[in-house]
């Protein structure tokens, strides 16, 4: 149910997530000049953020499972979501060869997206296990059984 409430929905909500990511992905035509649009069709940023949210509920302890309606941690969502695109970004770059052909040359942007990707799957990890540990703490919960780094 929530599958299809977050990708068919045409909730406002949901695009103004869809939006917010755009934004922070600059992936926008006008600024895209090398693919001419966009990097990310819509829907691939909506099952993007339905794969981030599925991750963190599923992140011990599963205190409550938030939907996209009631997800109060939209930075680390979001955060989690880039890192989400960035890792598709990787897989489609990896069938792309490097050549060079003359004076000119065309290498893969692999490497550059592998350390984004490293850098907003460490904060995503780092923010999540954060806010889970506080739930963690809020629920009453024994902090023994679960180790989480500091937020």
């Amino acid at each position: 149910m929530l599958r299809e409430h977050i990708i068919w929905a045409g909730a406002k909500v949901v695009e103004e997530h869809v939006e917010r990511i755009r934004a922070m992905l600059n992936d926008f035509p006008e600024t895209n000049t090398f693919v001419e649009g966009v990097e990310f069709s819509d829907n691939d940023i909506k099952k993007a953020l339905l794969w981030t949210l599925k991750r963190f509920n599923q992140k011990p302890p599963v205190t409550t499972t938030y939907t996209e309606d009631n997800m109060p941690f939209l930075y680390c969502w979001y955060i989690g979501t880039v890192a989400e695109l960035l890792r598709q970004l990787i897989v489609k770059e990896s069938v792309v060869p490097a050549f060079a052909s003359g004076a000119v040359s065309h290498s893969t942007r692999k490497p550059y997206l592998e350390q984004l990707l490293q850098i907003y799957e460490s904060r995503y990890n780092e923010m999540a296990s954060g806010i889970k540990h506080v739930l963690n703490l809020a629920g009453g919960y024994s902090n023994e059984t679960y180790e989480y780094g500091v937020w």
